[in-house]
């Protein structure tokens, strides 16, 4: 055999073995061109697999997916990563990863309403008053229940874009949305005749996660390890500070009311991850 085909042959076997080195991680794509919620999570995700070198690369699905549909896919192999907002349902059924993508600023909620409803909760002191108001939310969103459970009235439906023509239809009067989601949001759906709410904040305690299956042990172990150590580097922090630093500041949080609500679908931090959240 001359020196040409071992040249060949070594090629080859390198390059076969090369991609089979390399797995595809399936994400949900986002359900529109505007949606931006999931960008702050995939660049963290990205962050994480490239401590992997080559071992992992991100590929975009071919369809959206609500949250429900998204980790029902996992379980079919069809994603392999999604991440959403937790609940102790959903972490009996998928791997969950319990650092919080966001530091569970997710359960800190502020709300839209429509443009002349703007003094709609001036008078809202309590839990008890802020009920009497009826809520929008996705359906399959783990905040439905939570509502629900408060005692609100809460009017649901499968697509997000929908939410903001029944809020200006008038479906509902509130859209809770976290911190870090309303001001974009309120830029972008300026057509629907939208305000942010200007005196009351929401909190409870609640957390979005990246979630793979359950079977799924060395890509779990992967993230886990591998987001502890972006956070332990100091580069998580830079980076939330350089995406969220000026929303935070827009908030006025000691300018709002806090009113807070139980959350008896989310499994409380242990010790050891109470470090990874958001504190006033």
């Amino acid at each position: 055999m001359n020196q040409l085909k071992v040249f060949v042959l070594i090629l080859f076997f390198y390059t076969a073995f090369s991609a089979s080195a390399t797995r595809d991680i399936r994400y949900p794509r986002p359900e529109d061109g505007v949606d931006k919620r999931q960008d702050f999570a995939l660049l963290i995700l990205e962050k994480i697999l490239s401590r992997y070198q080559d071992s992992y690369q991100l590929l975009e699905s071919d369809y959206p997916a609500q949250q429900d549909r998204a980790l029902l896919l996992l379980n079919e192999r069809l994603l392999d990563v999604v991440w959403t907002g937790t609940s102790k349902h959903r972490e009996t059924n998928y791997r969950a990863i319990r650092t919080p993508i966001q530091k569970g600023l997710l359960g800190w909620r502020l709300f839209l309403i429509n443009k002349d409803n703007i003094e709609l909760l001036k008078s809202v002191d309590t839990p008890q008053q802020l009920r009497l108001f009826s809520i929008g939310l996705g359906g399959g969103w783990p905040d439905v229940g939570l509502f629900s459970d408060n005692g609100f009235v809460v009017h649901t439906t499968t697509s997000y874009d929908a939410l903001f023509h029944m809020l200006q239809k008038r479906r509902f009067q509130l859209f809770p949305r976290s911190v870090l989601e309303i001001w974009e949001e309120y830029d972008n759906y300026q057509q629907f005749d939208i305000a942010i709410e200007p005196n009351v904040i929401v909190h409870y305690p609640y957390a979005n996660f990246f979630f793979v299956n359950q079977q799924d042990e060395a890509l779990a172990k992967d993230i886990e390890s591998g987001f502890k150590a972006l956070i332990d580097s100091g580069e998580y922090e830079a980076l939330f500070q350089s995406t969220y630093r000026e929303t935070l500041q827009q908030v006025r949080f000691s300018e709002r009311k806090i009113l807070s609500l139980k959350n008896g679908f989310f499994q409380e931090p242990d010790d050891t991850e109470k470090k990874y959240y958001f504190n006033l």
